[in-house]
């Protein structure tokens, strides 16, 4: 889009992105512009997915629900009936959120959760599935609000393209501060990192230790100090941060 095509509602977004010092400063200013535009109802996921199968991507979720459906969407693992997340994986083109959650084709959790999920606010909207070079495989963010389909397409009419705009500006920003952010909290030495990448390759520890010249316990020291850092109870959950966090690339 040539500069002088962008109107001055995206103009300023761009620039309140340009002077965000942190990924939380940005997803605040997301926040913030798209409630301009009468969606205030926000979420952004990013993370893996090697299998394609939805109900094992490895993700970290932003939203600004309201926090008692945060946490019952959590606790109830709804993540993996999203469709959203799944449109995300399989998808490059944005599609209205009541196009993908189709009450009538839907039953058990998928239908409770997006039955919860309107009653809450979330009725109609757009996902907008991501995809930019990087660590992050994939992406994606919902704009919605308690509207009708047909109020909210009266609202989003012929700006559609710039809402798309402002999304992939927001994503390739805290991508890179999310990168930043975590390099600078995360310290994972090169020895964690190379156990952590050799774990992710499906290594038990004596062979990790085989291939780099370790005993059984040095392996498993260095295994243990990883989970610590990025606070994992478990190997797998270890590994599965440090996919997220770009800390390795299996």
């Amino acid at each position: 889009m040539p500069r002088s095509a962008i109107p001055n509602w995206l103009e300023d977004f761009l620039s309140s992105l340009k002077r965000s010092a942190s990924a939380e400063e940005t997803w605040a200013a997301t926040l913030g512009f798209f409630a301009k535009q009468g969606l205030d109802r926000i979420s952004y996921g990013y993370g893996n997915c090697p299998s394609g199968n939805p109900s094992e991507a490895q993700l970290s979720l932003l939203l600004n629900w309201p926090s008692n459906y945060l946490k019952h969407y959590v606790d109830r693992g709804y993540a993996k009936y999203d469709k959203a997340i799944a449109h995300s994986i399989s998808h490059l083109t944005p599609r209205p959120i009541t196009q993908m959650n189709m009450t009538a084709d839907l039953k058990g959790p998928e239908r409770t959760s997006l039955i919860e999920a309107m009653d809450v606010g979330i009725r109609s909207g757009f996902h907008f599935p991501l995809r930019s070079p990087g660590r992050f495989k994939v992406a994606g963010m919902t704009v919605a609000n308690g509207m009708t389909p047909l109020e909210f397409s009266r609202l989003i009419a012929g700006r559609k393209l710039q809402v798309h705009l402002a999304i992939q500006y927001a994503h390739t920003r805290m991508q890179t501060q999310f990168a930043t952010d975590d390099a600078t909290r995360i310290s994972i030495t090169m020895r964690e990192r190379e156990v952590l990448l050799w774990s992710a390759l499906g290594l038990e520890s004596e062979a990790i230790g085989d291939r780099l010249g370790l005993s059984l316990a040095t392996v498993n020291f260095h295994i243990a100090k990883a989970m610590k850092k990025l606070g994992a109870s478990t190997r797998s959950q270890a590994v599965a941060q440090a996919i997220i966090h770009g800390i390795i690339d299996p």
